[in-house]
C-alpha cells in the first residue's frame, strides 16, 4: 500500500484527460458528488465519484454490448470551515437550469448528480463547472 502514499490521484483533472483523450463521440459519464453532515463518527464529509461506461454498438434500437470502463470514488472528511466553503459554491455554480444536472439539498446534504451522454456534453460541463472541480481536486 505504500504505492497509493506516494501516488496523489486527482479524480477530475484524470476525467478531464480521458475526456480529452476519447477517440469515441459516444460515452456515458456520471458525476456524483455529495456533501454531508449528518453522520456522528464524521461530521462533515464528501464524496465524490464518476464512472465511465462505452456502448459498443446498437441493433434494432437496442444496446449491441455496453462495459463499464473506468471508476473512482473518493471520500472526504473535512473540518467544518472547509464544509461551508464547497457548500457557498455548490449555491452559487449549480442551479435549477442545466438538463444534465439533478440537485438534492436539505439542511443534512447538497447532492449533485450530472449525467452525459456525449463527449461534447461532458466538455461543456467541464468548461461551466471547471471551477467546482478544481477546487475539489485540491482537497486530495
Amino acid at each position: 500500500m505504500e504505492l497509493f502514499n506516494q501516488v496523489n490521484l486527482k479524480q477530475f483533472e484524470t476525467l478531464k484527460y480521458i475526456m480529452n483523450n476519447v477517440q469515441d463521440d459516444h460515452i456515458m459519464c456520471k458525476i456524483n458528488c455529495e456533501l454531508r453532515t449528518d453522520k456522528i463518527d464524521a461530521p462533515f464529509y464528501l464524496d465524490t465519484e464518476f464512472s465511465i461506461s462505452h456502448c459498443t454498438g446498437t441493433y434494432n434500437k437496442g444496446i449491441l454490448h455496453a462495459m463499464d470502463v473506468f471508476r473512482h470514488h473518493r471520500m472526504y472528511n473535512i473540518k467544518e470551515e472547509k464544509y461551508i466553503e464547497i457548500k457557498t459554491i455548490l449555491d452559487k455554480t449549480f442551479s435549477d437550469d442545466d438538463k444534465n444536472i439533478n440537485r438534492e439539498k436539505t439542511e443534512d446534504y447538497d447532492i449533485i448528480n450530472i449525467e452525459v451522454l456525449e463527449v461534447s456534453d461532458l466538455k461543456a460541463i467541464f468548461e461551466k463547472y471547471e471551477d467546482f472541480f478544481n477546487i475539489i481536486d485540491d482537497l486530495a
